[in-house]
Order: C-alpha cells, then sequence, then structure tokens
C-alpha cells in the first residue's frame, strides 16, 4: 500500500460532453455534465451570446399587431429570402390564426400583417417558398399564397397575373391590367402584356389569398416542399400531389406552382400514395446533389413515422406513371418533426429515439443488428421528451452548430385561444471538427451539452442581406412570444431589460488521482483543495465549486461564490503605442472542505472516497483552461475518519437539492 501523500487529478482542455457513459469511465477531456459552455477546440469556454430582436409595427400597420404576436399562440415560422426588388428578406410567422411577415433590419424586426381567418386553435402552420412565392397551410383550410410583397406598387411595377388590390387611383387606367372597375378596393388579376400595361400615379398592393382545390389550385395540406419547378404537397391523409411546373406554359411564370391542373392531364389517379407500413407523412425534403453532371437538386425524401422513402422526380411528369421513381429508403426509424436541417448533403432529424442524421441512419440498416443512437451522449435531456410534443422539435444548423430543442412543455395562457408550445432548453453538437486536438480525432460526435436563456419554439436560420443568422422564436417566462438571434461572439445575454449574464456549470467525470501511479479506484482518499485557471474574462464572473465522492447525489462546497474581474476597469498605463485592449486572467484556489461534514448513505465524512467528481458553476463570460484537484491516499481506508454518527434510516428517502438545468432564463 502506498504511503499516505498528496495526490492530484484534472483537465487541461475539454472536447466534448457525454452523460451516458459512467462518469468513472469518462476520458479527462470529458466532461459529464454541460449546460451553456462550448469546447470547441478544447477550449471550455461560456456558450455565444442570444440577443432580443425587437418586434415593432412595420410602416403603415397597427401598433397593436406587436401586442397580439407577443400575446398570442405561436403555430409557426420560416424563413423568407427575397428573390427580386419587389421582396425583402425576412421571416414568415403564424400567431393565433394571423400570418406575419417580420422584416429583420439589424436588431428590429417589423411586422406586416399578411393575412388573417386561419383557425388560432391549431398548433401546426407549415410553410413553402416557391422562387418569390410562399403558400402556407394548416391542414384544415384553403392553402394561402402570397407574392412576398410589402407596401404598394406603381402600376408599371406590377407583373401578369398578380392578384392586386387598387390602393389609389390617381391617373392610372386599371382597367388596362384586368381592373373590372377603376376604384379603390377593386381586385383583381392583372393582364399584362407588352403592349398593355397600366400607366399613371396609381397604386395597388399585392395581398395574400386563398385557394381554392375545387378550382385546379392547390389542395388542403401540411408539409410542403419545393423541388424541380413543383411544388409538392402532403396532406393529412398522407396523399402527396405535385403542382404544375413554373415554366410549364413555355416561359417561367411562379405563379404556375400554385396551379394543380396537370393531374388530371396526365390521368395520374391524383396523388402518390405512402407505402402501407410507412405510417404518416411527417417530414419532406429535396436533398442536394452537387458535382459533374449532377443536378444541384438529387431525390425528394419523405419521413414517414416508420421510416423514409424516396421519390425521384426530375423525370419529365409524363413518365411518372411508367416509372419507379418512388423507393423505400430507410425503414425502422421514424421521423417525428417535420422541422429538418440540412448539414451539406445530410438530413438531420428528431426520432422516436432521440436525433439521427438520415444518410448515416440508412448505412447502419445495412451494417448493424440495432441503431447507434447519434443522440446518446446527451439521451440524458433528450429520452424524457413527452411523446406527442415530439412533433414540435426543431433544430438549425448555424456556426457548424446543430442546435436542436428538447425537453417540450405545454401552456394555456388565460385569454388566449389555442395551447402555447415550448422547450426549456437546447442540446449543441458541435460539426466544427477540424479545430479539435489531435489526439481526439477519433470521436465521432462532439456534443456540448445543453444551451438555456431562451424557451425555444422554433428554430431557423435566414440569409438576410446576404448574411446567414441563426433565430429562435421563444415563449418566454412572462408569457411572451419573442424572437431572439444566435450570435457568434461570446458576450453578455442581451434581453428586453438590457445585458444578462449567462449561467453556466459543467461537472466533471470520476478522478481516481491515479495520474502518477500511486493509488487506484479502490484507494481512499480525503479530498484538501486545489485550484483552477480561468482566462479571457469579460467584466465580473462569478465562480464557485462543488464536489461529490463515489456514487453520493448530493454536492459539497469546494469553493464559496467568489467575485473576480473589475467592472468598470481602469486599464493599466504602458508606455507603447499603438495599444490594444485585453481580457483579465485569474488563478484560484478551491477551499480545503469541512472535514466534519457527513456523508449519510456511505457513513464516513463527505471529504473522503475513492473518486471525486467536481462541478464548477459561473456567472458570466469565461474561459476555463485548466482544472486541479488535490487530495491526500489514507493509510487506514477501512477506518471512517471524523464524526459520522451510525445511519439507521436507510429505507428513508434520500433528499438533495435538485439539478439546475433549466435555472437560466434571460426572461425571468
Amino acid at each position: 500500500m502506498p504511503a499516505e501523500g498528496s495526490v492530484f487529478d484534472g483537465f487541461t482542455s475539454i472536447i466534448a460532453q457525454d452523460a451516458d457513459t459512467h462518469p468513472s469511465y469518462l476520458p479527462e477531456s470529458v466532461v459529464s455534465e454541460s449546460v451553456n459552455r462550448t469546447f470547441r477546440g478544447g477550449i471550455n469556454r461560456t456558450r455565444p451570446s442570444i440577443r432580443n430582436i425587437q418586434i415593432i409595427a412595420g410602416s403603415g400597420q397597427d401598433p397593436i399587431i406587436v401586442n397580439d404576436i407577443l400575446g398570442g399562440s405561436f403555430q409557426g415560422a420560416y424563413p423568407y429570402r427575397s428573390t427580386n426588388l419587389r421582396t425583402s428578406d425576412g421571416i414568415l410567422l403564424s400567431v393565433s390564426g394571423v400570418i406575419y411577415f417580420l422584416k429583420i433590419v439589424n436588431n428590429q424586426a417589423f411586422a406586416y400583417k399578411i393575412i388573417e381567418g386561419n383557425d388560432p386553435g391549431m398548433m401546426h402552420t407549415w410553410f413553402v417558398q416557391a422562387e418569390d412565392r410562399a403558400y402556407i397551410q394548416n391542414g384544415y383550410q384553403n392553402a394561402i399564397a402570397w407574392d412576398g410583397v410589402l407596401g404598394t406598387l406603381e402600376a408599371n411595377q406590377i407583373q401578369n397575373g398578380d392578384y392586386c388590390e387598387i390602393v389609389s387611383v390617381g391617373t392610372t387606367n386599371f382597367m388596362a391590367i384586368g381592373a373590372a372597375s377603376n376604384n379603390v378596393g377593386v381586385k383583381f388579376t392583372a393582364v399584362i402584356t407588352d403592349s398593355v400595361r397600366g400607366t399613371g400615379t396609381g397604386t395597388v398592393k399585392l395581398p395574400a389569398y386563398r385557394l381554392n382545390p375545387y378550382l385546379a389550385k392547390m389542395p388542403i395540406g401540411t408539409i410542403m416542399e419545393y423541388a424541380f419547378g413543383r411544388v409538392f404537397v402532403a396532406d393529412r391523409y398522407n396523399q402527396i400531389y405535385a403542382s404544375d411546373i413554373i415554366y410549364g406554359q413555355g416561359f417561367t411564370d411562379t405563379k404556375n406552382t400554385e396551379n394543380f391542373t396537370e393531374i388530371t392531364y396526365w390521368a395520374e389517379g391524383g396523388a402518390f400514395s405512402t407505402p402501407a407500413m410507412m405510417g404518416n407523412i411527417t417530414g419532406m425534403k429535396v436533398m442536394p446533389e452537387l458535382g459533374y453532371n449532377l443536378r444541384g437538386q438529387g431525390q425528394l425524401v419523405i419521413l414517414t413515422g416508420n421510416g423514409a422513402f424516396s421519390m425521384d422526380v426530375s423525370l419529365p411528369r409524363s413518365q411518372w406513371n411508367t416509372s419507379n421513381i418512388q423507393r423505400i429508403s430507410l425503414l425502422g426509424r421514424g421521423c417525428t418533426s417535420p422541422y429538418l436541417a440540412l448539414v451539406n448533403s445530410e438530413l438531420w432529424f428528431r426520432s422516436h429515439d432521440g436525433w439521427a442524421f438520415y444518410s448515416n441512419t440508412q448505412s447502419e440498416f445495412n451494417r448493424y443488428f440495432s441503431l447507434r443512437k447519434l443522440s446518446r451522449e446527451v439521451n440524458k435531456w433528450v429520452s424524457n421528451d413527452t411523446p406527442w410534443l415530439k412533433q414540435f422539435a426543431s433544430t438549425m444548423y448555424f456556426n457548424n452548430y446543430l442546435i436542436s430543442t428538447v425537453a417540450p412543455q405545454t401552456y394555456r395562457a388565460e385569454g388566449v385561444e389555442g395551447l402555447n408550445r415550448y422547450h426549456r432548453g437546447m442540446v449543441v453538437l458541435d460539426l466544427d471538427q477540424s479545430s479539435s486536438p489531435a489526439p481526439d480525432a477519433q470521436l465521432q460526435f462532439r456534443w456540448n451539452g445543453i444551451w438555456t436563456g431562451i424557451r425555444p419554439t422554433q428554430l431557423l436560420t435566414g440569409l438576410i442581406d446576404g448574411q446567414k443568422r441563426g433565430f429562435g422564436f421563444s415563449f418566454d417566462k412572462d408569457n411572451k412570444n419573442r424572437l431572439y438571434e444566435f450570435t457568434n461572439s461570446h458576450g453578455d445575454d442581451y434581453g428586453i431589460n438590457g445585458n444578462r449574464q449567462i449561467e453556466s456549470f459543467f461537472t466533471t467525470g470520476r478522478y481516481d488521482f491515479n495520474r502518477s501511479g500511486a493509488t487506484n479506484k479502490f484507494l481512499r482518499k480525503k479530498i484538501t483543495g486545489g485550484e483552477m485557471w480561468m482566462s479571457e474574462i469579460k467584466g465580473q464572473v462569478e465562480s464557485s465549486a462543488e464536489f461529490r465522492a463515489d456514487s453520493n447525489p448530493c454536492w459539497s462546497e469546494l469553493k464559496v461564490p467568489t467575485t473576480y474581474g473589475c467592472d468598470p476597469c481602469s486599464p493599466k498605463v504602458t508606455e507603447c503605442f499603438p495599444q490594444r485592449g485585453g481580457n483579465r486572467y485569474k488563478r484560484y484556489k478551491f477551499n480545503t472542505p469541512d472535514a466534519s461534514e457527513c456523508n449519510d448513505l456511505a457513513g464516513i465524512p463527505s471529504v473522503e472516497g475513492s473518486e471525486f467528481q467536481i462541478r464548477i458553476n459561473l456567472t458570466g463570460v469565461a474561459t476555463v483552461d485548466r482544472v486541479r484537484l488535490m487530495a491526500n491516499i489514507k493509510n487506514n481506508d477501512d477506518s471512517p475518519v471524523g464524526d459520522c454518527p451510525e445511519n439507521n434510516q436507510e429505507c428513508e428517502p434520500f433528499l438533495c437539492c435538485q439539478e439546475k438545468y433549466w435555472n437560466y432564463n434571460i426572461v425571468n
């Protein structure tokens, strides 16, 4: 037996979090739990900041629409990308049966009411963009079409097929472009040729309008996708319909995508049917296909509750009936949510047993007896999702992170028709593996644990003025819907009340102090203290530390909450030019724990055990570079030391403080 002496253990870098592997078997570079931390490049940082995007009424809009958005029930959102000078980048939004458009300008979102009249009690609204046109469905009412135009247009800006409403008359001859009468409020579909166009000073607006499926327009449906110049629509009976092609009349006209006349023309029987064993349609996405002699767009993948099938819709429509264009591509692992994310040529989706990649699941189906859970390392937070709420799980691919919602809940707000649904947090997968240390390159997936701060209802990315930006709608603790943006910068969060310091923590694996070979997992040790190195401290940061021995469910104090840094900070004068600012760094020691505190379950002092975990708690922005825990080896590891009375209450419940995974919110 080794002589009594001082030993240490800890880490110098962290690359990932694994909450599924037993903490005794984790390598030193992997933590057991992590909240609001990132480990890119092996650096243990506070996550990037999340900032509130203020929603205000757009030009000419009633300011009351802001309250309607904040106080209604969220039903869905979709990024809209401008395709011409008539449209703007932004986000389509459905709240309590009303469709809005949010025009994003810097850190503000200007809200415009597009159309109302949808059922406020529905919990889903689906969108798709086909070039400049957007289509909106809720599964029960006629589809809505919108041309993407905000405000008004001059007569000479109107295009053939535009659905117009006259706003002002002036001297414009609206009769020449299809209006029955030249009066304010008259609605018409523009019929324009090169020789017949409206002229003068009158203006029109292009309102959204509903499509009548009995007039060979888009059928009532749910999930939609745009591929190969057609809009594909799934209905609630698991039928898939394809629209007319945009250039079906010999020229490109995006309005053709609202028409479904080719179904009758080709005598196809109306729709594609889902194989019975596949279950309900739950998602739809066209896969990218890049390379020599390829079209850019590949198979149309339809995900279901029990798998997926693909359709080759690149063929001319006249060949669909005579070609084998529909094939089962995945069986046994289904999709639960329509909110999918494309990562290059891979598709990320929510399955019944966690999150999964489409192609990865396909390859495993042919090679293994069981399918690997790609979200195994965060299964602690994923596995307990309420089954019927998995349909609202949302994800986005932003800054090389896959950010996916977990822990769904519902809330019925007083006076609001419809049920509010939200998630308590997000799990985060870092795909930027090139920046990780070489020795750890064998790790396939690097989870960063969970992020909190908002209560997301949906995550999405949008290309705003040429910049890819990541957004999250949130149902905050004050029962208000808000829009937030995920940033690339490390700083405080920013909410409706200003800056908010991020609260984070991480829990290490169990240290057995055998780095020098002087001990092992069976010998008893006594914690004597330790130290932590911090850098990149921005402003003031409060930190504390806790520890626990072996399988003890409760934590003991290792470092009292202590504040470091200064805010504001008086710069140190140096005689050089130019000068640049820098963040502070700090090395501090842990306390010597109280040896009189007893572990009632083990019958020995809390400072003694064979293995120990550390939990570091932080409020503010800082990097944790290294942590070292110190201990002494006990000569007589069979004899408890300290005042620990005999515990005769082994069958009574043993209570500890509740874990604080979801405590931090930007809005309390």
